[in-house]
Protein backbone atom coordinates (compact mmCIF):
# COMPACT_ATOMS: atom_id res chain seq x y z
CA UNK A 1 0.00 0.00 0.00
CA UNK A 2 2.83 2.42 0.89
CA UNK A 3 4.51 1.67 -2.40
CA UNK A 4 1.34 2.52 -4.36
CA UNK A 5 0.90 5.82 -2.50
CA UNK A 6 4.54 6.76 -3.15
CA UNK A 7 4.24 5.92 -6.86
CA UNK A 8 0.96 7.85 -7.26
CA UNK A 9 2.38 10.84 -5.35
CA UNK A 10 5.49 10.82 -7.52
CA UNK A 11 3.47 10.67 -10.72
CA UNK A 12 1.20 13.50 -9.53
CA UNK A 13 4.20 15.63 -8.60
CA UNK A 14 5.84 14.94 -11.96
CA UNK A 15 2.68 15.90 -13.86
CA UNK A 16 2.34 19.09 -11.82
CA UNK A 17 5.99 19.95 -12.49
CA UNK A 18 5.51 19.38 -16.23
CA UNK A 19 2.46 21.67 -16.26
CA UNK A 20 4.37 24.40 -14.42
CA UNK A 21 7.33 24.13 -16.81
CA UNK A 22 5.00 24.24 -19.80
CA UNK A 23 3.35 27.46 -18.65
CA UNK A 24 6.70 29.01 -17.66
CA UNK A 25 8.02 28.44 -21.18
CA UNK A 26 5.25 30.72 -22.48
CA UNK A 27 4.72 34.35 -21.73
CA UNK A 28 1.14 34.96 -20.56
CA UNK A 29 0.38 37.02 -23.66
CA UNK A 30 1.87 34.33 -25.94
CA UNK A 31 -0.31 31.72 -24.29
CA UNK A 32 -3.35 33.95 -24.76
CA UNK A 33 -2.53 34.41 -28.47
CA UNK A 34 -2.12 30.65 -28.87
CA UNK A 35 -5.36 29.79 -27.06
CA UNK A 36 -7.47 32.48 -28.77
CA UNK A 37 -5.90 32.64 -32.21
CA UNK A 38 -3.94 29.39 -32.64
CA UNK A 39 -0.71 31.26 -33.36
CA UNK A 40 2.29 29.64 -31.67
CA UNK A 41 4.90 32.19 -30.58
CA UNK A 42 8.18 31.49 -28.81
CA UNK A 43 8.73 33.13 -25.44
CA UNK A 44 9.75 36.72 -26.20
CA UNK A 45 12.45 38.78 -24.53
CA UNK A 46 9.76 41.34 -23.70
CA UNK A 47 6.18 42.26 -24.55
CA UNK A 48 4.80 45.76 -25.04
CA UNK A 49 1.06 45.77 -24.38
CA UNK A 50 -0.28 48.81 -26.21
CA UNK A 51 -3.88 47.93 -25.33
CA UNK A 52 -5.79 44.80 -24.44
CA UNK A 53 -9.19 43.58 -23.49
CA UNK A 54 -9.51 41.40 -20.45
CA UNK A 55 -12.98 39.91 -20.74
CA UNK A 56 -15.68 40.13 -23.32
CA UNK A 57 -15.40 42.67 -26.08
CA UNK A 58 -12.45 44.76 -27.09
CA UNK A 59 -9.20 45.07 -28.99
CA UNK A 60 -5.66 43.73 -28.48
CA UNK A 61 -2.38 45.19 -29.69
CA UNK A 62 0.81 43.53 -28.45
CA UNK A 63 4.39 43.89 -29.64
CA UNK A 64 6.54 40.81 -28.93
CA UNK A 65 10.29 41.52 -28.95
CA UNK A 66 12.87 38.78 -29.64
CA UNK A 67 16.65 38.53 -29.43
CA UNK A 68 17.50 36.28 -32.35
CA UNK A 69 16.60 35.77 -35.98
CA UNK A 70 16.29 32.08 -35.15
CA UNK A 71 13.30 32.80 -32.87
CA UNK A 72 11.61 34.82 -35.61
CA UNK A 73 12.31 32.19 -38.28
CA UNK A 74 10.80 29.45 -36.08
CA UNK A 75 7.64 31.51 -35.61
CA UNK A 76 7.38 32.16 -39.36
CA UNK A 77 7.78 28.46 -40.22
CA UNK A 78 5.56 27.04 -37.44
CA UNK A 79 2.65 29.30 -38.36
CA UNK A 80 3.09 29.56 -42.15
CA UNK A 81 3.51 33.32 -42.21
CA UNK A 82 3.63 34.82 -45.71
CA UNK A 83 6.04 37.50 -46.88
CA UNK A 84 4.54 40.85 -47.86
CA UNK A 85 5.26 41.42 -51.54
CA UNK A 86 4.05 43.81 -54.22
CA UNK A 87 1.51 41.15 -55.24
CA UNK A 88 -0.24 40.96 -51.85
CA UNK A 89 0.45 44.49 -50.59
CA UNK A 90 -3.04 45.74 -51.46
CA UNK A 91 -4.68 42.75 -49.73
CA UNK A 92 -2.78 43.09 -46.45
CA UNK A 93 -3.24 46.88 -46.46
CA UNK A 94 -7.00 46.34 -46.79
CA UNK A 95 -6.97 43.86 -43.88
CA UNK A 96 -5.05 46.26 -41.63
CA UNK A 97 -7.35 49.16 -42.57
CA UNK A 98 -10.38 47.07 -41.64
CA UNK A 99 -8.75 46.38 -38.26
CA UNK A 100 -7.85 50.06 -37.76
CA UNK A 101 -11.35 51.23 -38.71
CA UNK A 102 -12.87 48.77 -36.23
CA UNK A 103 -11.01 50.27 -33.24
CA UNK A 104 -12.77 52.36 -30.64
CA UNK A 105 -11.58 55.95 -30.27
CA UNK A 106 -9.20 55.35 -27.33
CA UNK A 107 -7.44 52.41 -28.99
CA UNK A 108 -7.34 54.20 -32.35
CA UNK A 109 -5.30 57.02 -30.79
CA UNK A 110 -2.88 54.50 -29.23
CA UNK A 111 -2.60 52.61 -32.51
CA UNK A 112 -1.83 55.79 -34.47
CA UNK A 113 0.75 56.92 -31.88
CA UNK A 114 2.55 53.56 -32.01
CA UNK A 115 2.57 52.47 -35.65
CA UNK A 116 1.11 53.21 -39.05
CA UNK A 117 -0.09 50.92 -41.80
CA UNK A 118 2.67 51.98 -44.20
CA UNK A 119 5.27 50.75 -41.71
CA UNK A 120 3.39 47.51 -41.12
CA UNK A 121 3.05 46.72 -44.83
CA UNK A 122 6.71 47.23 -45.68
CA UNK A 123 7.72 44.60 -48.24
CA UNK A 124 9.88 41.99 -46.57
CA UNK A 125 7.71 41.88 -43.44
CA UNK A 126 5.54 38.81 -42.87
CA UNK A 127 1.83 38.56 -42.17
CA UNK A 128 -0.69 36.03 -40.93
CA UNK A 129 -4.46 36.14 -40.65
CA UNK A 130 -7.14 33.51 -41.29
CA UNK A 131 -7.77 33.64 -45.03
CA UNK A 132 -11.19 32.00 -44.78
CA UNK A 133 -12.45 34.83 -42.62
CA UNK A 134 -14.71 37.59 -43.89
CA UNK A 135 -13.33 40.39 -41.72
CA UNK A 136 -16.01 42.89 -42.69
CA UNK A 137 -18.72 40.61 -41.25
CA UNK A 138 -16.73 38.73 -38.59
CA UNK A 139 -16.52 40.23 -35.12
CA UNK A 140 -13.63 38.09 -33.89
CA UNK A 141 -10.33 37.96 -35.77
CA UNK A 142 -6.60 38.53 -35.46
CA UNK A 143 -3.69 39.72 -37.57
CA UNK A 144 0.03 39.24 -36.94
CA UNK A 145 2.82 41.15 -38.66
CA UNK A 146 6.50 40.20 -38.26
CA UNK A 147 9.33 42.69 -38.68
CA UNK A 148 12.21 40.21 -39.22
CA UNK A 149 14.95 42.87 -39.21
CA UNK A 150 13.75 44.31 -35.90
CA UNK A 151 12.88 40.85 -34.48
CA UNK A 152 9.37 41.96 -33.55
CA UNK A 153 5.93 40.40 -33.88
CA UNK A 154 2.94 42.75 -33.93
CA UNK A 155 -0.29 41.11 -32.80
CA UNK A 156 -3.69 42.72 -33.41
CA UNK A 157 -7.03 41.18 -32.42
CA UNK A 158 -10.68 42.21 -32.32
CA UNK A 159 -13.38 40.58 -30.23
CA UNK A 160 -16.83 42.18 -30.49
Amino acid sequence: MKKTVIILSSISLLVLLMIILFFKSFNGSCLEVYINEGVLLSKPTSVDIIYRYTYGEGEDFYIFNYDTEEDINKIIKKNNFKRITKNNLEEITKVLNIYRNDLCETELKKFDKTINILELTKTGNYFLYPEDMDMEDDNDYSIQIIFPEDKMVYHFAINH
